[in-house]
């Protein structure tokens, strides 16, 4: 298939191919004529007319030739212009288009930022309340401990130790076994109820220890598992009165369940001792 390319060539060839025949006729005329008795002088006047007629046709071709020509560059710059203007538009899209990227990317990237430090400040925010939270009831803790026991040193025999909650009396009882049989006291292999109120024991151990680092400390080794230093049994009463202590409250189901439960974890210390 002929392309617009190839026609002109074409077309191009064809022209020049008719100026070489045109040009070759006449030097063979002109041969003829300048030969001696080819063509006597008559004949010679009257092709001499022709001549100048088939001069002025060629000129006159040579103008026609010349207008085409500057017709087709012209054509041929208008679709140049075209083209070229074709890309000017192009790129001017191609760069809208990077800018409204760059804009877009810009506004995420700092929607995202501002939400990231938004998020960041609310959880601080919450980090901090969760902390005066927990100073609150540790000094709450503290100054309820001092209360209870920062009282004249009684026999372990007496009633008259100061009384705490259920939980707090069950804490001062793990602590005394856990000194006497040498055994850290682990909350998860007690019992899960046990490792569920896991704050508390923390709770209660960190406040006795910051009201009577005399008398009582700790060590906190892992989540819900503590090493008791040291405790004084005339402090805050012994094992007896704390047990008398714990058989005193009402739910005798939920006594039984904490007792045999804290019974079985040391019992499993002696056994694990003797063997």
């Amino acid at each position: 298939m002929d392309t617009p390319e190839i026609r002109e060539v074409k077309k191009i060839f064809r022209l020049r191919l008719i100026y070489w025949s045109i040009i070759f006729i006449l030097l063979a005329i002109f041969l003829l004529l300048i030969s001696p008795r080819c063509v006597n002088p008559k004949a010679f006047e009257q092709f001499s007319f022709a001549s100048t007629i088939v001069s002025i046709v060629l000129a006159v071709v040579s103008i026609v030739y010349s207008f085409r020509s500057k017709a087709n560059s012209s054509d041929n710059f208008a679709g140049i212009k075209a083209i070229e203007e074709s890309i000017d538009n192009k790129l001017f899209k191609l760069d809208s288009l990077g800018d409204r990227v760059s804009e877009n990317v810009s506004s995420a990237i700092s929607e995202g930022v501002e939400n990231a430090m938004a998020e960041l400040k609310l959880s601080v925010g919450n980090l901090l309340k969760e902390q005066a939270e927990i100073k609150n009831n540790l000094s709450r803790i503290s100054d309820e401990q001092t209360k209870y026991f920062n009282s004249p040193t009684l026999s372990e025999e007496t009633d008259s130790h100061p009384q705490t909650s259920f939980l707090g009396t069950i804490a001062l009882y793990l602590a005394y076994l856990s000194v006497k049989h040498g055994k850290d006291i682990n909350l998860s292999k007690i019992d899960k109820e046990f490792f569920d109120d896991y704050d508390y024991y923390w709770g209660f151990y960190a406040a006795l220890n910051y009201s009577n680092k005399d008398s009582f400390s700790y060590t906190s080794i892992d989540k819900g598992v503590f090493h008791i230093d040291k405790i004084d049994g005339k402090k805050f009463g012994g094992i007896n009165y704390l047990k008398k202590q714990i058989d005193s409250f009402s739910n005798r189901d939920l006594i039984n369940k904490y007792l045999n439960c804290i019974d079985a974890y040391f019992e499993n210390s002696n056994s694990d001792t003797q063997d």
